[in-house]
């Protein structure tokens, strides 16, 4: 039987993001894994001015496809 699992994180969490999915890959068969990442940018206000990005932070999400078997 196949199932998925949902991984996430930002980019401050990467490195435990790869230890969760080397750890989940170590357990199951693995079928397929698909990766997406995504910018999400954190305005600041300038007095009568355009607002300008203060920061941006990119979040990961990982889909495993997985068999038990």
């Amino acid at each position: 039987m196949k199932k998925v699992k949902f991984f996430s994180g930002s980019n401050g969490t990467t490195k435990e993001l790869e230890d969760q999915i080397n750890d989940f890959c170590m357990r199951y068969q693995v079928v397929d894994i698909q990766y997406q990442s995504f910018p999400v940018y954190i305005p600041y206000e300038r007095a009568g001015k355009q607002p300008m990005i203060k920061n941006i932070t990119a979040y990961s999400r990982v889909m495993v496809v997985y068999e038990i078997l």
